[in-house]
C-alpha cells in the first residue's frame, strides 16, 4: 500500500469533517422539522378537543336548564351554572388556539354571536323560572329559538372541526414524511461515520504497518551499512596494497640496489634503475589521485558540479566501456554545496548499478537547472528490474540494495525526490531537488589553479 503524503491526510481528514458537519446540519434541520410538525400535528388535535369540550358545555347547560324548567328542581342550578360558566372560557381557548388560522378566526367571529345569544335565551328561560312564573308558551318559545341557535352553532362548529380534519391530514402526511426523511438522513449519518472511521482505521493500519517495514528496512539498512563499510575499507585496503603498495615496493627495491652500489652517474644501469622509479612514484602518485578523486573530487569544490561530472563521466566510460552521453549547459554555474555533493553521489551510484546490474552498454545523464529547482536523469537500456522488487523498494525503501536508499535518504534531506521507472528496456532514475538561497562559494581563479587542475584532470584520465 502506498504511503500518503501529508496534504493528502489533511484533505481526507477536512473531507471527512466537512461530511461530519453536513451530516450533522441536515440531521438538527430535519428533526426541527420533524419536531415542528408534530407540534402542529398536536395543535390540531387541541383545537379538535376544544370544538368537542365547547359543544359539551353547550349541551350541559342545555340539559340542566331542561331538567330545571321541567322539574323546578333547584338541584341542577349548580350544574347548569356551570356549565354557562365554562361556555366563555372554553370559547376564548379556542380562539386563542385558533390564532394562527385566518378562516378559524372568521367562524370564530360568526360563532361568538350566536353563541352568546344562546346563552342569553338559556338564561331568561331559567329567570323566568326562579321568579316563579309557569309559562310553557314562553318556554316552548325559548327552546324552539335555542334550538335554531344551536343548530347555526352546530354549522360553524362542524366547519371548523372539518377545516381542522383537513389541516390534520396535511400535517400528520407532513409529518410521516419528515419523519422518514429524518430516519434517511440519521441511517445515512451513521453508514457515512461508518466508512470514515473503517476508512481511518485502515489507513491507521497501513501506516503502522509500513512503519513496521520501514523500521525493519532500516534495521537491515544499518546492518548492510555497516557490511558495505568493512567491505569499502577492504577494497580500498586492497587497491592501496595491489597498485600503490606494488609501485612502492617496486621503487623502493630498486632505490636499495642503488644504495648498495657505488654511486656512478654515467651508468646506464643506474640511469634505467632511476628513470624506471621515477616512473613508479609517478604511477603511484596518479593511482593515489585517481583513488582520491573518487572518495571526493577536488573539481566539486573548485569548479561545481557541472565540472565534476563531465570529468567523472569520462573516467567511468575509459574504466567501464559503457557509452555515456550527458547533456548539461556549458556553463551550468553553481549551487549549494550540499545539493551539489548529493547529486555527485546519486550520479556516482547510478552510474555504478548500471556497470554492475543493468547490462547496458549505453547510458544517458540529463542535468536541468529551472527556477528554484534541479533536476537530474539517468537513463540506462538494460535489463531492468522487476515490478515486484520495484513496488517493494518504493514501499519499504528495501530491496535493491544500501545505494539506492542512501540515495533516496540524501536526496528527502534536502526536500527532494525520487522517483524510479523500471522495465525490460532498462531504468529511469529521475532526481528533483529544490535549490534553497545560493551560499558565496569560494572561486580560485588564477592560471596556476587552472593549470594545476588540468594536470590533475589529465593524469587520472590516463590512468
Amino acid at each position: 500500500m502506498d504511503r500518503v503524503s501529508g496534504r493528502a491526510l489533511w484533505i481526507i481528514f477536512v473531507c471527512s469533517l466537512l461530511v461530519l458537519v453536513a451530516t450533522a446540519v441536515a440531521a438538527d434541520m430535519i428533526t426541527t422539522r420533524y419536531a415542528s410538525s408534530e407540534h402542529w400535528v398536536s395543535h390540531t388535535h387541541d383545537v379538535q378537543t376544544q370544538l368537542i369540550d365547547l359543544r359539551a358545555a353547550l349541551l350541559s347547560a342545555e340539559a340542566a336548564r331542561l331538567a330545571y324548567v321541567a322539574s323546578g328542581d333547584e338541584t341542577q342550578l349548580p350544574v347548569y351554572d356551570e356549565a354557562m360558566r365554562r361556555v366563555p372560557g372554553e370559547l376564548d381557548l379556542l380562539q386563542r388556539l385558533t390564532a394562527d388560522n385566518r378562516a378559524q378566526e372568521q367562524r370564530l367571529a360568526e360563532l361568538r354571536p350566536l353563541v352568546e345569544q344562546r346563552l342569553g335565551v338559556l338564561q331568561e328561560s331559567v329567570d323566568l323560572v326562579k321568579k316563579g312564573v309557569s309559562d310553557r308558551e314562553q318556554q316552548r318559545r325559548f327552546t324552539e329559538t335555542g334550538a335554531g341557535l344551536m343548530q347555526s352553532i352546530r354549522a360553524v362548529l362542524d366547519a371548523a372541526d372539518a377545516q381542522e380534519n383537513i389541516l390534520l391530514k396535511q400535517r400528520e402526511y407532513l409529518s410521516a414524511k419528515t419523519y422518514a426523511w429524518a430516519r434517511v438522513v440519521l441511517i445515512a449519518s451513521f453508514f457515512a461515520t461508518t466508512i470514515i472511521v473503517i476508512a481511518a482505521f485502515a489507513r491507521v493500519v497501513a501506516e503502522l504497518r509500513n512503519r513496521e517495514q520501514a523500521e525493519d528496512a532500516v534495521r537491515m539498512l544499518s546492518g548492510r551499512l555497516l557490511r558495505v563499510q568493512d567491505e569499502e575499507r577492504r577494497r580500498i585496503a586492497r587497491e592501496l596494497h595491489d597498485s600503490l603498495g606494488q609501485l612502492l615496493s617496486s621503487a623502493k627495491m630498486n632505490l636499495d640496489q642503488l644504495a648498495r652500489g657505488p654511486i656512478v652517474p654515467t651508468n646506464a644501469q643506474n640511469h634505467e634503475l632511476i628513470t624506471t622509479s621515477v616512473d613508479l612514484i609517478d604511477r603511484g602518485i596518479a593511482e593515489t589521485r585517481t583513488l582520491s578523486y573518487l572518495l571526493h573530487p577536488p573539481l566539486l569544490d573548485e569548479f561545481g558540479f557541472g565540472s565534476a561530472a563531465k570529468w567523472y563521466i569520462e573516467g567511468f566510460s575509459s574504466r567501464s566501456k559503457i557509452d555515456v552521453e550527458i547533456d548539461i549547459e556549458p556553463h551550468f554555474g553553481r549551487m549549494p554545496e550540499e545539493v551539489e555533493l548529493a547529486l555527485f553521489r546519486v550520479l556516482q551510484e547510478s552510474l555504478t548499478n548500471i556497470h554492475r546490474h543493468s547490462e547496458s552498454a549505453t547510458a544517458k545523464v540529463c542535468v536541468q537547472k529551472g527556477g528554484d529547482v534541479v533536476t537530474l536523469t539517468v537513463v540506462d537500456h538494460g535489463k531492468g528490474m522487476s515490478e515486484k522488487t520495484l513496488q517493494k523498494f518504493e514501499t519499504t525503501q528495501a530491496g535493491l540494495g544500501v545505494g539506492l536508499a542512501g540515495m533516496r535518504e540524501r536526496v528527502h534531506q534536502l526536500g527532494g525526490t525520487m522517483k524510479m521507472c523500471s522495465n525490460a528496456k532498462g531504468t529511469v532514475i529521475n532526481v528533483c531537488i529544490p535549490l534553497v538561497k545560493r551560499q558565496s562559494v569560494p572561486q580560485r581563479s588564477s592560471s596556476s589553479q587552472l593549470q594545476e587542475s588540468a594536470k590533475q584532470r589529465a593524469a587520472t584520465s590516463t590512468s
